[in-house]
């Protein structure tokens, strides 16, 4: 049976000290036939952004489908906004920050050890 489901009906969440966030995880790793893979959907308000924070056991990619904001990776800052796409390494210290009047909207996709 193929994985089908509506992205409104995936429970939300904020990361611990993030400000003004809302995610939702929409393929867990291993469900369906994810195997390492794992996708969710990240929006931030501004002013706001999510905590800073570094994988060890995973490669992160940020895909923006809207607005804008800035991403820093390493505390390098980054402007980042629609139809942009960023690599984020193992180990790298990255977080994504809107200023007042700035919103952005990206999914994340995670590609386990």
């Amino acid at each position: 049976m193929p994985l089908i489901k509506r992205f409104d009906e995936v429970k939300t969440y904020s990361d611990f000290g993030s400000v003004n966030q809302l995610c939702r995880d929409l393929l867990d790793q291993g469900e369906g036939k994810a195997g390492r893979l794992q996708v969710g959907t990240c929006e931030i308000t501004g002013p706001g952004q999510v905590a800073e924070d570094a994988h060890q056991t995973w490669t992160q990619y940020f895909l923006v489908t809207k607005g804008a904001g800035t991403l820093y990776l390493d505390g390098q800052p980054h402007p980042f906004s629609t139809n942009m796409i960023a690599e984020i390494p193992k180990n790298t210290k990255h977080y994504v920050r809107c200023e007042f009047k700035q919103s952005i909207q990206y999914f994340f996709i995670n590609i386990h050890d």
